[in-house]
């Protein structure tokens, strides 16, 4: 389990979701995290996921958006 998710990521892991998921927008990222971080459950996290999903356009076969899913998903487990 992941206790907070602002702690989870490296500083080279924040540049690479950010590049990758956001557009290279790191406020968008840590905007995202910090909201995340603030749900009280999986299904509010997933709500936040599914909205950056769709503003940004992701890739469900995306390594990166899969990987940040399952790091979402420790965070509430």
């Amino acid at each position: 389990p992941i206790n907070c998710l602002k702690e989870a990521f490296s500083l080279n892991d924040r540049y690479l979701y950010a590049n990758e998921l956001f557009d290279k927008n790191m406020e968008a990222f840590n905007n995202l995290i910090t909201t995340i971080d603030a749900c009280n459950n999986l299904t509010e996290a997933q709500e936040q996921l599914s909205l950056a999903r769709q503003a940004y356009h992701w890739d469900d076969e995306n390594v990166f958006v899969n990987e940040f899913t399952v790091l979402v998903e420790r965070r509430f487990s």
